[in-house]
């Protein structure tokens, strides 16, 4: 529930997709974060994602996330007041795993596979 998030703290995001069929399955849909400032906070930045998932002119990768996903849609955080820890690990997270509902994904390309063993 968003009301329960940190609204003095800023940090880290991750929207991710509870599995329908089997409860423990889980799939990282979004990362995001939230800088730490007297106008932002954790619980300021997720709340805002509801009325932009119901506006026509908003983005469309949240307006599918929360349209079609929304019953299973379930968040997790990492709390910091470090902004620039907060920028850099946003971007790290992003760029390792390219979750689908980012939609600035250009800075970041995928490697070639390389066999794990």
């Amino acid at each position: 529930e968003v009301k329960n998030l940190p609204n003095d703290y800023g940090g880290i995001y991750l929207f991710f997709i509870q599995g329908i069929s089997l409860p423990f399955e889980r799939y990282l849909a979004y990362v995001g974060r939230a800088q730490c400032t007297k106008s932002e906070s954790l619980r300021s930045r997720v709340k805002s994602y509801l009325p932009e998932s119901e506006k026509a002119d908003g983005r469309i990768r949240i307006i599918n996330l929360f349209k079609y996903w929304k019953d299973y849609l379930y968040i997790r955080y990492y709390k910091s007041k470090d902004n620039e820890f907060i920028k850099q690990t946003e971007s790290a997270l992003i760029k390792a795993i390219l979750p689908p509902f980012n939609t600035d994904l250009t800075e970041y390309k995928i490697k070639s596979p390389k066999k794990a063993f």
